[in-house]
């Protein structure tokens, strides 16, 4: 099976948008800031027009929510899958339609979201003995890299070239994909990472359940240090007015984030480069 999120007419996030999703992400996941894929995760769902619209109705239903997800444990694993929010808010929608007065048998619907979540634990559970044997680069991408990274040689300089990253999760692993500088359909970091996690699968690749964050990116080139800088446009989250207070807490949130995801990951791979971002107040 596989599902992949996009980006269709998705619109910045407003200053509302951006205090619904600390209120989601701060205080009903409970999840921290310093957890980079997670808020990465998280803002993917909030990126999208149709999974926001859910977020902010999940917020607007507070009680309810927290009968439906009783733990912070339960809760986390929203952020398996980037459809599993969604699904189980239709199901909430349908199970109340079948009710004429608000108040309705809570039991059976948190058990039928129970039993959903135990599929997603099986499905994950497939997935993490092969993915935490993967690299999160690409072998074929991490050669091109110490080509560019490679400080002497005449060969060496003529192949240094800029790139552009993308950071993908599939479900708790995060990878960091590689593109050529011009590249201007970023689906093509899909195509060659499905490829890739089909070698790495074998013969259980068609068992496995397959469905992408696309997160963020942007550019890396090798100077006298590698820089990394920029940002994604096809895939990346937008704001209407990033200098409000909740705006800029999640522009910091979601930049944090992104380079700091990127660097552990690059760093676990080069640990003797020295790599650069920039940086925002």
């Amino acid at each position: 099976m596989s599902r992949e999120t996009s980006k269709i007419y998705d619109t910045p996030l407003s200053e509302h948008d951006c205090q619904v999703f600390l209120d989601f992400y701060n205080n009903f996941l409970g999840q921290s800031e310093d957890d980079s894929l997670n808020v990465l995760k998280t803002l993917t769902l909030m990126r999208q027009n149709r999974r926001r619209l859910v977020i902010h109705n999940l917020v607007a239903a507070r009680k309810l929510a927290e009968e439906i997800f009783p733990d912070p444990e339960t809760r986390k694993k929203i952020l398996t899958y980037p459809s599993i929010l969604e699904n189980i808010w239709q199901q909430v929608l349908e199970y109340k339609r079948n009710f004429s007065t608000t108040n309705f048998p809570i039991q059976p619907l948190q058990q039928m979201i129970a039993n959903y979540l135990l599929q997603i634990d099986d499905l994950s559970n497939q997935l993490e003995e092969v993915l935490k044997k993967t690299p999160s680069i690409q072998p074929k991408d991490k050669f091109n890299l110490s080509i560019a990274f490679a400080s002497t040689g005449e060969l060496k300089q003529q192949k240094r070239a800029e790139y552009q990253w993308l950071l993908i999760a599939l479900a708790n692993h995060p990878f960091l994909c590689i593109l050529p500088a011009d590249a201007t359909d970023s689906t093509m970091a899909l195509g060659k990472l499905r490829n890739y996690l089909n070698q790495m699968f074998g013969d259980q690749a068609s068992s496995m359940y397959i469905e992408f964050f696309v997160m963020a990116g942007g550019y890396l080139k090798r100077t006298l240090r590698v820089e990394l800088s920029g940002r994604n446009p096809l895939f990346e989250i937008s704001f209407s007015a990033p200098n409000l207070p909740s705006s800029h807490q999640v522009v910091l949130a979601h930049h944090n984030a992104k380079f700091n995801l990127a660097y552990e990951i690059l760093n676990a791979e080069f640990p003797l480069e020295t790599f650069f971002w920039e940086t925002i107040e």
